[in-house]
């Protein structure tokens, strides 16, 4: 019987600290929100940004990453654009510096390689090694 008492007794102390605990929590981090956060961050989209040459059109974005020199890397789903324009699909993989200026592009089918058939992701590595995944893909 005393046993019992005791294991109440300590559960009922667990509750009562874990609640004061979690009053606490939450006042303190009701206070710091109030007093000094900061706002969220709002995005605008840059029209200008970036400069895709002409000839192209661009098909549906499948990733993004950034060098070591802050240019950006687009990863693109040629096969995306409509047939009327697939013509002028871009490369899938184009290269922008910072400021939107097209500094390369490269990539698709070929003879020597395994080129997927639809794009998914694009990473470089702390060498500049570029890295493509994909999978074989019909429509």
């Amino acid at each position: 019987m005393k046993t019992t008492h005791l294991i109440i007794s300590v559960l009922i102390a667990a509750l009562v600290t874990g609640g004061l605990l979690g009053q606490h929590w939450l006042a303190t981090a009701g206070a710091a929100e109030s007093q000094g956060s900061r706002p969220s961050p709002v995005f605008e989209i840059d029209p200008a940004w970036p400069q895709v040459p002409a000839k192209w059109k661009l098909g549906g974005i499948s990733s993004m990453a950034v060098d070591d020199k802050d240019n950006v890397w687009v990863l693109t789903r040629p096969r995306t654009v409509p047939a009327e324009q697939s013509a002028m699909a871009a490369p899938p993989v184009i290269v922008f510096d910072a400021a939107g200026k097209f500094l390369q592009a490269w990539g698709g089918e070929g003879s020597g390689y395994d080129w997927p058939e639809r794009e998914h992701g694009i990473h470089i590595d702390h060498k500049g090694y570029v890295w493509i995944g994909g999978n074989k893909w019909s429509a």
